[in-house]
């Protein structure tokens, strides 16, 4: 089951403010259910608090006051396109031992659109987050010279094309989930990364 715990705000019954975050929620057959509730229920929490470090500081708050402000001088712009500040989820796998999530950060304020996937796996008796390691056969170093070459011929036309002004490494590690790429929008999910290795 998946729960929104929503905030969006409308106008005359027209959205103008799109602001939710989806939680699942494991059901307590699963001995590690409390475990993995309590996971997206803090992480839903850091989302409007803005403590997750996913979008710059406050980035909620921020982002009703830009509402706010565009309530009084667009909101027929507001209207046809509502701010966005939400995560939607989606279960991508699960079996009688894993469960996996992908998750879709989006932030727009009326202009350029931010949207930051990132994909998240745990076992469904212990709780516990499971690392991409543990699926797949493939020593970090050669995983990542795979991707950097990959990406070398993807943006062979583009000077620097593994790096970006604000990052100077390509790859990050978060919460045991492994590296994503960061370069010009693009990046490798979970599904993606299977190619570059054995299944163990």
């Amino acid at each position: 089951t998946i729960e929104k715990e929503d905030y969006s705000q409308y106008d005359e019954d027209i959205l103008i403010g799109e602001f939710y975050y989806e939680k699942p929620i494991i059901a307590d057959k699963f001995s590690g259910a409390v475990r993995i509730n309590k996971y997206f229920e803090d992480s839903s929490k850091d989302f409007f608090n803005e403590s997750s470090g996913i979008f710059s500081d406050m980035a909620f708050e921020r982002m009703k006051g830009y509402l706010e402000d565009a309530k009084k001088n667009s909101l027929g712009d507001l209207k046809n396109s509502p701010y966005k500040y939400y995560v939607k989820t989606t279960c991508t796998y699960k079996s009688s031992e894993y469960i996996s999530f992908r998750l879709i950060y989006v932030w727009s304020a009326g202009g350029v659109m931010d949207i930051i996937p990132k994909g998240i796996t745990f076992n469904l008796k212990t709780g516990e987050l499971v690392s991409f390691y543990d699926f797949l056969d493939v020593d970090e170093a050669v995983l990542k010279e795979k991707l950097k070459n990959d990406f070398s011929i993807l943006f062979k036309d583009i000077e620097n094309p593994l790096l970006s002004s604000e990052n100077e490494e390509i790859f990050t590690k978060d919460n045991n989930v492994p590296y994503t790429v960061l370069s010009y929008g693009e990046n490798i999910s979970f599904d993606n990364l299977q190619n570059y290795a054995d299944k163990k």
